[in-house]
Formats: C-alpha cells, sequence, structure tokens
C-alpha cells in the first residue's frame, strides 16, 4: 500500500491541479503528501477568516525570515501550510501576469511558457463572473467573482486614478496596456475558492487518489541517480513511500533547513 505511481509532495495550488491531472486515469495511483492540516477550519473558507489566519502561530502557515536587500534587515513572510497552500490563506486576490511577460519567458528560452500555451490553460481553468472572452474563460473548475460596487471611496480612488490619467478597465487581468478597476477575487457565493476547493475536492472520490495530510516530506530516495520514492515523518514515524513512475516535487520554494526539516 505505500508504493504508487505517482507522489506529490505538497498539496498547495500546483500540487492540487496536478493530484486532480494526473488521478484521471484510473490505472494509475496518486499519493499526495501535506505537512499541514486539512482544509477544514471554518477559517478557512471564510474570507475574512484571512485576519486569523495569517498569524505566525497558527497551525495552517509557516513562518519564516526573507530578507529585504542588503542593510535592509529581515521581515516575516507567512506561507500557506494546509491542503490548498497559499491559496487556503491568501487574501484570494485573482491576478495573472501580463501576455508579454510569458512571451518574453519563452523569448528567454522557456518553451511552452508563451501567452499562446499559457493563456489557453488560464481560459480553461476558470469560471468568471464576467462572461467568456478573449482574455477570460467560463465553466472551468476556479470561479472568479469581481469585487462589489457598492462603496463610494472606490469610485473615488477609480476617478482619482482616471484623472491622473490611468484608464479604468473593467478587467484588470484584460488590460494589456495597464489600468485600474475593481478586484477579481477566488471567491465564490461569500466563500474562499481555493486551489484545494476547485481542483482537489472533486478529485478525491477516486478510489486510485490517496491524500495524507500531517506528512513531513524528509528527503527524496534515490536508487543511483533516479528518484524512486520518499522518506516521510509522522507522528514520530518515520516510512518510505515509492514512485514507480515519478516523484513530483510541489513543496514550494524552501529558503533554510530549518523551516520544514528537509534533508533533500
Amino acid at each position: 500500500m505505500n508504493e504508487f505511481d505517482y507522489v506529490i509532495v505538497g498539496a498547495g495550488s500546483s500540487g492540487c491541479v496536478l493530484a486532480s491531472e494526473l488521478s484521471r486515469d484510473p490505472a494509475c495511483r496518486v499519493l499526495l503528501l501535506e505537512s499541514g492540516p486539512p482544509d477544514t477550519s471554518p477559517m478557512v473558507h471564510m474570507p475574512r477568516g484571512i485576519g486569523k489566519l495569517l498569524d505566525r502561530t497558527n497551525p495552517h502557515v509557516w513562518s519564516y525570515k526573507a530578507s529585504m536587500g542588503p542593510g535592509r534587515g529581515q521581515e516575516e513572510w507567512l506561507k500557506g501550510r494546509a491542503l490548498g497552500g497559499s491559496s487556503s490563506v491568501n487574501g484570494m486576490v485573482y491576478m495573472r501576469g501580463l501576455p508579454s511577460e510569458y512571451d518574453d519567458w519563452a523569448a528567454a528560452g522557456c518553451t511552452g511558457w508563451g501567452w499562446s500555451d499559457i493563456g489557453r490553460c488560464y481560459k480553461a481553468m476558470e469560471d468568471h463572473e464576467l462572461g467568456e472572452a478573449e482574455w477570460r474563460g467560463t465553466g472551468g473548475p476556479l470561479k472568479i467573482s469581481m469585487h462589489p460596487r457598492d462603496n463610494p471611496l472606490y469610485e473615488a480612488i477609480l476617478t482619482a486614478g482616471e484623472q491622473a490619467g490611468v484608464p479604468r478597465v473593467d478587467d484588470v487581468n484584460a488590460a494589456p496596456q495597464g489600468g485600474m478597476g475593481y478586484q477579481p477575487r477566488t471567491i465564490f457565493e461569500g466563500r474562499r475558492w481555493s486551489a484545494a476547493k476547485a481542483f482537489l475536492s472533486p478529485a478525491r472520490a477516486r478510489p486510485n487518489l490517496e491524500v495524507r495530510t500531517g506528512v513531513d516530506a524528509q528527503r527524496v530516495v534515490f536508487e543511483g541517480t533516479r528518484a524512486v520514492g520518499v522518506e516521510l515523518l509522522q507522528g514520530g514515524v518515520r516510512s518510505v513511500v515509492k514512485a514507480r513512475r515519478e516523484v513530483v516535487l510541489c513543496a514550494g520554494a524552501c529558503i533554510r533547513r530549518s523551516c520544514c526539516n528537509c534533508r533533500a
């Protein structure tokens, strides 16, 4: 039972998507590992719960120091540590890069990362309140709503931007020349719509997908130069899960070894 086709380390935004996509093949057994807890807390699903979630003592976040540059000291950063990763604790702002930025990546040698490739991926995963357009998608698993237009202060800010020469736009993600507008959000019917909610939850009924929380990945296990599994620590007990095909690392950027006991 500790052997799978794919072992995915980290159930954040990318891990949730990969678990969903890889488990579409019923012939593949997929294991998704997450160090943090499940996303069952009411604070995760309540948008205003962010005020409680972003606390260094909260079990749903990692806390670490990030350098602000030479001579500028450090600041504390909090990142998600739960099913859904940071998409379960963040401010739910849905902001994409500009098409030109993705095209710059492709021009720099990142084949497959140009806007012609990434743009269609965005459209496929979106279910946008504003409806389908050249830059937006509908019918996808990720619910996107617009910030309510119910406060005169918001209008005053946008009007001030127009007076300063910044155009007002309906969708800031569909404004290649820039602009100001109401913020798209990953919120649906008053609830956070995280990667776990959008991509992982529908897939968890599949018998070939197993999700484990409260598990720390210690290292990738190799046979020669081939990654064949992951060493785990759970409740003080060490074990190894084997991967017949691939070990997929989706645990985010590790900036110091003490943050997750990683020895890989």
